[in-house]
């Protein structure tokens, strides 16, 4: 490949790389109207408080699924055409994605606003769960793509978090007053407003970089960039692959069995728990965006991405596992034997806790910042479904434990120190018990998911927990 060839089919141009940045600022948007302001549309759409937690659940579950199936589709076209012309340009399909995403933003503005006094709640709930299947799809097409923009990509996934949270913040001062203002109605028909804008303008510019570049682009996903001059991408030596696709499909899957339900969320009060969740929303994006500064300023010899056989440090990240292992045991230790060492140094003690909180996640973002750059750089031959088969693995795994761990604390929280149910059994029974519970409790939770009328779900479950 010729020096003009490599920039064309690289990341260098101004236009492409604020397509990764717009992209992956825009993903989370409609999923943080979700979860981030579900105590606004819970209060819009006349649901009690009490309901809160369930409320989230069934909501989270539903993204969850969405975005699960959205990839499971795209992957497996992906796959099944890799470079071939059998089926649409990817470019092409990728642009049709981006669009969708803005006309499923538009779809939620009008869900949400319409309805009266109760609004459309079920239809809300679905358009929410498209949402997330669109980002499925939107996602596997990315890392399909995106090639050495991955860094910028990553760089602003979690941006939105914290760029929510200030919207939240300002609205709440200006028009918090919920006497003079439908605050709960108004805060979340803006933020939808805001999300229209933003995948708009994001869909526009996307368009601009891919349309008609089919075939240019596709050889970006084959030999887009280096780590040097003399360090190429291409060639079938795939070894150095394996340890990055470890890091995406551990540090994805595990994290939200602790985080943040059980970390912070069991451990400390809710007040800590706040301010936890308030230091990680400006910590968990720095590793991501080191990188990507570290690749605008053209430091390669900082970067992971590159090829791994020339840079072996870089499969010394697989550190962060055991650490997550290390965090993840100290977490459950405590909550089960409340006169150990780890309860007593951890339990109600937010400065320890929040340190292996913040230890925990912030390993799991660096585990992905440095993977998803190592596996794009490190698939040799096999970059075509590689990249995309990490990225579905990983998601993959996620919505299996996330749906144990769920089932885990609901059976935790059944129970009291003065009546607990593995009280006498050995290790392995004990865990034998949880496990199942875990099993039993995820699949009812999975097949709630799928309802007519989710107020009512709601309403009944509150009945049940009345007459208990």
């Amino acid at each position: 490949m010729s020096a003009a060839e490599a920039k064309k089919n690289g990341c260098t141009e101004a236009k492409k790389i604020a397509a990764y940045l717009l992209v992956g600022f825009s993903l989370l948007l409609t999923l943080r109207v979700g979860m981030n302001g579900a105590p606004f549309c819970m209060k819009r759409f006349k649901i009690p408080e009490h309901l809160f937690s369930l409320y989230v659940s069934r909501v989270h579950n539903a993204i969850e699924l969405g975005g699960f199936l959205g990839q499971f589709v795209s992957t497996v076209y992906t796959i099944k055409y890799g470079q071939n012309a059998d089926g649409p340009g990817k470019e092409q399909i990728s642009i049709a994605i981006n669009w969708l995403f803005f006309l499923i933003n538009v779809v939620l503005f009008f869900v949400f606003v319409t309805g009266g006094e109760e609004g459309h709640l079920t239809d809300f709930y679905w358009a929410l769960a498209f949402s997330a299947f669109v980002y499925g799809m939107n996602l596997t097409f990315i890392l399909k793509l995106a090639g050495d923009c991955i860094v910028y990509y990553l760089a602003t996934l979690h941006v939105s978090g914290i760029f929510v949270s200030v919207y939240h913040f300002l609205f709440l001062r200006l028009f918090g007053n919920r006497r003079k203002f439908n605050t709960d109605y108004l805060i979340i028909t803006w933020q939808l407003i805001l999300s229209i804008i933003i995948t708009a303008v994001t869909a526009g510019v996307w368009t601009a970089v891919y349309a008609g570049n089919g075939s240019q682009t596709e050889q970006t996903s084959s030999s887009n960039g280096e780590c040097s001059k003399n360090d190429s991408s291409n060639g079938n030596d795939v070894e150095h692959v394996v340890s990055p696709m470890i890091m995406c499909v551990f540090a994805q899957g595990i994290v939200y069995v602790f985080y943040p339900a059980i970390a912070p969320g069991l451990i400390v009060d809710f007040r800590h728990v706040n301010k936890i969740d308030q230091a990680l929303l400006i910590i968990a994006p720095m590793p991501a965006i080191t990188f990507a500064v570290i690749d605008a300023f053209k430091l390669e010899s900082y970067s992971p991405k590159c090829k791994w056989s020339k840079k072996l440090w870089w499969h010394g990240t697989l550190i962060f596992i055991p650490i997550m292992i290390t965090c993840g045991y100290l977490f459950i230790k405590a909550l089960h034997y409340p006169h150990s060492g780890p309860a007593l140094a951890i339990i109600n003690k937010p400065r320890m806790a929040g340190f292996l909180t913040i230890l925990f996640y912030l390993s799991h973002m660096i585990l992905l910042a440095v993977g998803f750059p190592g596996v794009e750089k490190n698939s040799g031959g096999y970059k075509d479904y590689l990249t995309v088969v990490n990225g579905f693995m990983a998601t993959t795994s996620m919505i299996i434990f996330v749906f144990l761990a769920e089932g885990y604390i609901n059976e935790f929280k059944k129970h009291d120190m003065s009546n607990w149910p593995t009280e006498g059994l050995s290790a392995k029974r004990a865990f034998g018990f949880w496990f199942d519970k875990a099993i039993q409790n995820g699949w009812k939770n999975f097949k709630l998911i799928f309802t007519r009328d989710l107020r009512r779900d709601l309403m009944t479950a509150l009945d049940v927990n009345y007459k208990r």
